[in-house]
Parts: structure tokens; sequence; C-alpha cells
């Protein structure tokens, strides 16, 4: 496989880089032995996330969607990079855009949810709606049910929340009050 990347094959690429993320395969310059697995672990060796994220660059940078989830992941998570919410959601952004990738998508409403990568870490759910609701509609086998669940779940609770707060307007008779939560 080692080959198949350097000969600029995206997918061996994209493997190799699975591969040293999860301590599949030994590095070249690693002369000790397998690691002892825990039992139901295909891990043998240490983990080289600085090989990973080069291969997954690599692999990103020839348009390989996978790759550039994968790449976003590492670095909102700090794996093997400095962890930064708003270069993973640069890069999430793009995979979802320029290759409709629902992983992505995802990624994308999550963040938006929790405001990681956001201005000044603020929420954003009418993004993460409309993120979940993309993903939802890629019918994408491996995550777009879970995306539909997820926005039913946020605009459950902002219809939930806007009625809350429409009663209180009502009983403490305030007027003038914008209570547009991005309704649903």
């Amino acid at each position: 496989m080692g080959l198949a990347a350097e000969g600029g094959v995206v997918e061996a690429m994209h493997h190799l880089g699975i591969m040293y993320e999860y301590g599949l395969i030994q590095n070249s310059d690693d002369t000790s032995p397998p690691l002892s697995a825990s039992p139901g672990s295909p891990r043998q060796y240490k983990q080289n996330n600085a090989q990973a994220l080069k291969m997954y660059r690599e692999a990103f940078s020839l348009h390989h969607a996978d790759s550039g989830y994968n790449l976003a992941l590492m670095i909102a998570y700090g794996r093997g990079a400095a962890q930064d919410g708003s270069l993973a959601m640069e890069i999430f952004r793009k995979c979802a855009v320029e290759f409709n990738h629902a992983p992505s998508m995802r990624y994308l409403g999550i963040f938006s949810v929790h405001g990681h990568g956001m201005a000044n870490g603020v929420a954003d759910y009418k993004a993460a709606v409309t993120w979940f609701d993309k993903c939802e509609r890629t019918e994408d086998p491996t995550v777009s049910g879970l995306c539909g669940r997820e926005k039913a779940e946020i605009v459950s609770k902002i219809n939930l929340a806007e009625k809350e707060i429409k009663e209180k307007v009502k009983l403490h008779k305030m007027e003038n009050i914008d209570i547009d939560i991005t309704p649903y």
C-alpha cells in the first residue's frame, strides 16, 4: 500500500492514513516489537498521528472527501495537531459543499449546536438544523437517518422554547418583545 500511496493513488493514501492513525501499521523508523493489543482491538503498533495527518492532507489535496473528514476530526480533537475548531469547520464545510459529504454535514450540525468553531463560541441552531437537513437529504445510509433524528430533536426543542417564551410574555403582559428564536 505504501508504494501505491507514493505513486499518488488517493485511496491508498487515505487508507494508509487510517492505518497510521489507529496503529495498524508499524512506522518505518520504529523497530520496537508489536504492542500487546487489548482483547478485541486490532491495534498492534504505536499510533503515528503526524504521519496520519500527512496522508490525509495529501489525499484531501487530491479531492478525497473522506480524508478531509478524517483530517478535520483530528484537528477538531487535537490529535496530532493543535486543536482548532475553526479550521476543522472550514475543512468540514469544504467537504460538505464541494463533495456533498454527509458525515461532514453532520459534524457541521454538531459543531453549530455546541458553538464549536463558531464566532465567539456561540451556538447557531438555525445553521445546525440546515446542516442536519442537508445531511438527511443525501440519503447516505451511514448517517442520514441519524441526521434526521438530530434535526427533529433540535426543532422540537426550539419549538418548545418558543412556546414557553410566548407563555411567559403573555403571563407577564410584556409587549414589544422579540420572541423569534428560529421557529419551525
